[in-house]
């Protein structure tokens, strides 16, 4: 026999007017008991919910730094040399002769840039310049000139080291060997018809195209006395 029963028989034993009185007391102990265990339960699961918290609290923290790091590291991360490099192809630029020498180029742009100073000994000299179609900006100064003492023909092209155009590409594949003069590198190579040569100076970059030289390497002699101001 339950609890439950045991207490009505009682009641049922007792005066009419204290039956409804000892019931209701009944009532309330038992929805007590019912209360207590629901608390228990409930008090069981804010226990579980919090020691989850305690789990989770500390990976979402950790996600959080690694998160803020990334941000910083992309954020303050330097640009790649390569990101600034700009390539020019034979579409996007015009060739234009002008009568203006390399050296005048240089005087008037203030970039003191390299050039052979023969222009009232040579007997052959043409300059012309690359432009970008959109800016007109231009992009190369090339000059072609005669050397004074051997008769080659001497081609310089010059950029800013930002800049590659789709006919200087070449260059990389034919300059193989290197020399270093002053403390710059020159890339060359070439053979009895043609000689070529690439180097930096200035944050400017020099191609330079010998024909016929009488000597493979005597465009590093050339070279040598541009740099050597």
């Amino acid at each position: 026999m339950s609890k439950e029963s045991k207490f009505h028989n009682l009641i049922e034993q007792q005066e009419n007017k204290h039956k409804q009185e000892v019931w209701d007391m009944i009532k309330s102990e038992v929805e007590e008991n019912a209360s207590v265990t629901t608390d228990t339960v409930q008090v069981s699961k804010n226990t579980l919910a919090i020691n989850s918290k305690k789990i989770y609290i500390p990976i979402v923290s950790v996600l959080a730094v690694l998160a803020v790091v990334l941000i910083l590291i992309f954020t303050l991360k330097p640009n790649s040399p390569v990101d600034d490099i700009r390539y020019c192809s034979k579409t996007e630029y015009t060739t234009n002769d002008t009568k203006q020498t390399l050296k005048e180029y240089s005087l008037e742009t203030n970039k003191d840039l390299l050039y052979f100073d023969w222009y009232d000994e040579t007997e052959f000299c043409k300059d012309e310049i690359f432009q970008l179609n959109s800016t007109n900006e231009i992009i190369c100064f090339k000059e072609s000139i005669v050397d004074i003492e051997t008769g080659c023909k001497i081609d310089i092209s010059v950029t800013d080291n930002r800049t590659v155009i789709d006919f200087l590409e070449d260059f990389e594949n034919s300059c193989l060997l290197t020399h270093t003069f002053n403390d710059i590198e020159i890339k060359w190579g070439g053979n009895k018809f043609k000689s070529k040569a690439t180097f930096e100076y200035e944050s400017n970059i020099y191609y330079m195209t010998l024909s016929d030289p009488f000597e493979e390497n005597y465009i590093i002699t050339l070279i040598e006395q541009l740099l050597d101001r």
